[in-house]
């Protein structure tokens, strides 16, 4: 699964799609580069109640 990160200074990256607990997450950039790969903590919401959820993380990538 991926994720966007739009700014350079955001420090939330917008799903692309569900992820499971426990689930890599790749972080890309706007140019669609690899910012980095993290593991999603929880269940991201599903798709019927919410088009996108938001990765948040208290790392910097």
């Amino acid at each position: 699964m991926k994720a966007i990160k739009l700014s350079p200074t955001d420090n939330v990256a917008t799903l692309l799609g569900e992820v499971g607990k426990h689930d890599i997450v790749e972080i890309i950039s706007a140019d669609n580069e690899v910012i980095a790969s993290v593991e999603a903590l929880q269940k991201s919401l599903s798709a019927t109640k919410s088009r996108y959820a938001t990765l948040l993380t208290t790392n910097t990538f």
